[in-house]
């Protein structure tokens, strides 16, 4: 598309490659974004599904008290 510039293609082509794995596709951008860097989330199912799909590096699940 014409109008459309990505910032960072490595990590958009991540994304999409563990969105057509299952993941949901926001999350995944958010996991490919993060690199190194520990993604801290509340989506106990998302977490799930990056351990299962072997996509995650660093997820940390925050339990609210």
């Amino acid at each position: 598309m014409e109008n459309v510039v990505l910032e960072n293609i490595e990590q958009f082509e991540k994304s999409l490659m563990w969105y057509k794995m299952g993941a949901d596709f926001a999350d995944a951008m958010h996991l490919a974004v993060c690199e190194k860097a520990t993604l801290h989330t509340f989506d106990h199912k998302f977490c799930k599904k990056a351990r299962e799909l072997n996509m995650a590096p660093n997820i940390k699940i925050v339990v609210a008290k």
